[in-house]
């Protein structure tokens, strides 16, 4: 009797479970999925547009994304014909459906931007970015081709940068190194563009501790993202706090990025600039005026000498007066030196002289090199005196590293500065070589061996990739690869250079490689993943207008079994999407 008890028992509580259950399900139904076809054929506009109107915004959203997966990937006109007359946006169906399933949306999102679109891409990776914008940068890379000259590009700019706007400068560098192509130029102008915006009005960066910020980038490895991220640190301080921020110290390898980025980051009018001139870093004092002259705003040289030839404090008058006189020396040589003999002897003058007398090397060195030398060579120890070595050695151009050595050994100066001669000196004599004619000694891989032995290493790294481009046509392209890998550069460097000649060399060019040649010689790259990354950008290149050749090209390949693999997987992938109109000169 007991075990028929416990029998019933144990049906009614099963039974229970069951209503439990279904009436979850039940309240778990959304009302739409009632009302909505299950396909696209025959559906009524009119008759959706008026059920979508009496939802909520949160519920037309979730309704639509309803709509988009039960329809199709076959029904992409028919969907945005009943969203966009039903006022839903497609941009945030496919946010919210990002947050619940990314592979999911990203999937349809490919399929309907296709090869051309880009814009539900944008709403997928934005989406993203909301939580986590290093994430959404590395799962670009990963997933779209960072080779596109078009869909990736407004990828990053609507659906990466609006989210950058709040973040520190750690992250913004994390983001802009995740989304890289390794292509230097291709980099440069995306980061560019990224940072553009951030210091514009439409995405506005809005650090909450520029300081931090500051600290950070400063000791970080220099690279082409680490600068311009600097810049824009830089420049909005600037325009938060001009007292403090014109008092940094900017590395020289900065310098060209004070010059052409930071200068509408200061007032247009100079009332500041006698306040500010015991504290302020030259090369943003130079920034400044080039700012205000471009306004045409008239600088007080006579009056900021002055005052500053007598400010109390030692320090501050010996900083401010240099700054005076350098500055001043450069636009009106005449006038400078003539307050300046005008001044009783002291402190002030003493000052002022050295100036001068940088700004007279800098012309006599023209004429006589060793007369120059020994000038610089007599100055007291400081910055002046390494500024003023520099200028001399790197208008030794015409001379052979040898001949500069044996100066810097005279010298005896400290390794780190004679490394900055020397790299001065490679710069120059660089474009001596590429000055000279045939005849007289061109010789364009002389001039960038010179790149492959600078000794700073961001300098290198920028020269090296930079100043590839006019080699690809030369004749001599395996003694440029020959000379690369005889070079000091690490592996990575040279794994980067390799990647430049896989998309400089183009057909056209005397050596100039078909796809099947820049698939070939991307097997060198020894980086599994940016292997990867740039033979997907190959084959899509020519998938889009040659699916069978692209197949056939991989197939009759010789790369490796686990390379073809993944390729067959994207073609299969790309299969599927839509093919627009391809725009000129793009992908």
């Amino acid at each position: 009797m007991s075990g028929c008890r416990r029998f019933c028992q144990s049906g009614i509580n099963i039974l229970a479970g069951l209503l439990l259950l279904l009436s979850v399900a039940r309240a778990e139904v959304a009302p739409w999925e009632a009302w909505i076809p299950a396909s696209a054929a025959g559906h009524d506009v009119d008759a959706l547009r008026q059920k979508f109107s009496l939802l909520s915004k949160e519920q037309r959203v979730a309704a639509g994304l309803h709509l988009i997966q039960k329809w199709g990937r076959e029904a992409r006109k028919e969907v945005f014909e009943v969203l966009e007359s039903s006022e839903i946006s497609v941009e945030e169906c496919f946010a919210h459906w990002t947050r619940r399933d990314f592979e999911a949306a990203l999937e349809r999102a490919e399929q309907w931007d296709g090869f051309g679109g880009n814009y539900l891409r944008q709403a997928v990776f934005r989406a993203v970015a909301k939580s986590d914008p290093v994430e959404a940068a590395r799962r670009m890379r990963a997933r779209l081709d960072p080779m596109s000259r078009t869909y990736y590009y407004y990828v990053m700019l609507q659906g990466l940068v609006p989210e950058l706007a709040n973040q520190p400068a750690r992250v913004i560098l994390q983001a802009l190194h995740e989304i890289r192509s390794d292509l230097c130029f291709m980099d440069e102008f995306r980061w560019g563009d990224a940072v553009y915006e951030l210091a514009g009005t439409r995405y506005p960066w809005k650090p909450a501790n520029p300081s931090r910020d500051w600290e950070y980038l400063i000791s970080q490895p220099p690279s082409v993202a680490r600068d311009l991220v600097l810049s824009l640190t830089l420049q909005v301080w600037l325009q938060r706090d001009l007292e403090k921020a014109i008092a940094l110290d900017v590395p020289p390898l900065y310098e060209d990025l004070v010059k052409y980025r930071l200068d509408n980051a200061f007032p247009d009018d100079v009332q500041r600039v006698p306040e500010l001139l015991p504290v302020a870093n030259t090369e943003l004092m130079r920034s400044w005026i080039r700012h205000a002259e471009r306004k045409h705003v008239e600088c007080e040289w006579r009056q900021w000498a002055s005052l500053s030839a007598y400010l109390p404090k030692p320090s501050a008058r010996e900083r401010a007066l240099d700054t005076v006189m350098r500055l001043w020396l450069e636009r009106d040589e005449v006038a400078a030196r003539a307050w300046m003999q005008d001044l009783p002897s002291g402190p002030a003058r003493e000052v002022a002289e050295a100036a001068c007398l940088e700004a007279e090397i800098g012309h006599v060195v023209k004429e006589d090199w060793h007369r120059a030398l020994s000038l610089a060579k007599a100055m007291p120890e400081g910055t002046r005196r390494q500024r003023c070595l520099k200028t001399v050695f790197a208008d030794a151009a015409s001379e052979k590293l040898d001949f500069v050595q044996k100066e810097l050994d005279v010298l005896a100066l400290p390794k780190p500065q004679q490394a900055q001669m020397r790299d001065a000196w490679r710069l120059s004599r660089r474009d001596y070589l590429q000055r000279l004619k045939v005849e007289d000694g061109h010789d364009p891989l002389g001039a960038y061996a010179l790149m492959l032995d600078l000794e700073d290493a961001g300098m290198r790294r920028i020269y090296a990739l930079e100043h590839l481009g006019p080699l690809q046509s030369s004749k001599r392209n395996e003694d440029l690869q020959a000379l690369i890998e005889k070079s000091s550069l690490s592996r990575e460097e040279k794994d980067a250079c390799l990647l430049q000649r896989i998309y400089l060399a183009v057909d056209g060019s005397p050596n100039g490689l078909d796809t099947a040649g820049r698939l070939k010689l991307s097997m060198d790259i020894t980086d599994d993943e940016t292997r990867f990354v740039h033979q997907r950008a190959v084959i899509q290149e020519m998938a889009y207008e040659h699916p069978e050749k692209a197949e056939v090209l991989v197939e009759s390949s010789v790369l490796k079994e686990e390379d073809k693999h993944h390729l067959r997987k994207e073609l299969q992938r790309m299969a599927k999407w839509e093919r627009w109109k391809k725009p000129d000169n793009t992908k």
